[in-house]
């Protein structure tokens, strides 16, 4: 085996015996062992990596904005006390919020693309999906979204035109 590559720290892995892929590269323990030196296979698993690299800055926003404490008292305060007070500025930034995340996720970002390279070069493409799966990128954008969409439901009723009077405050 030629180079290793280390993957950065905060992209975590779970511990695996040397994974062989197509027998072309090697994944062990944040490890990745190539048997040849094409700039082809490093730029396959770069796209991976970066894909999942963006993945992770997204997943750390949609974790602040979800443990922050104005999205954590939402429905605390629903079931304790059977309304919400929330000006109604800070119910659109929060969806805002949330949107734009959803949005970056799933349209601006290059996290759902297939770069073009992977079109015509079908080897590369099952690498580079290859990859992807070790990195759980599907799984990873299905559970964010899910977790955003869950956030959007606790807000959604509240900022409808027609109930912006009766359950949020003008403050």
């Amino acid at each position: 085996m030629i180079p290793i590559l280390r993957i950065p720290a905060f992209i975590t892995i779970s511990s695996v015996s040397c994974h062989y892929l197509f027998l072309s590269i090697c994944i062990d323990d944040n490890d990745i062992a190539l048997k040849s030196r094409s700039h082809l296979l490093k730029l396959s698993i770069a796209h991976a990596l970066a894909q999942s690299t963006l993945l992770t800055r997204y997943e750390t926003t949609a974790r602040r904005v979800l443990s922050s404490p104005l999205t954590v008292s939402i429905p605390t305060q629903l079931a304790e006390k059977g309304a919400l007070r929330l000006p109604r500025h800070e119910a659109l930034k929060l969806t805002g919020r949330l949107f734009k995340l959803r949005r970056d996720v799933n349209l601006v970002s290059n996290v759902l693309d297939v770069p073009e390279l992977f079109w015509s070069e079908a080897s590369l493409k099952a690498l580079y999906d290859a990859v992807r799966e070790y990195m759980e990128i599907k799984r990873r954008v299905e559970a964010l979204n899910e977790k955003l969409g869950v956030a959007s439901d606790f807000v959604r009723p509240f900022i409808l035109p027609f109930s912006f009077g009766k359950n949020l405050t003008d403050a």
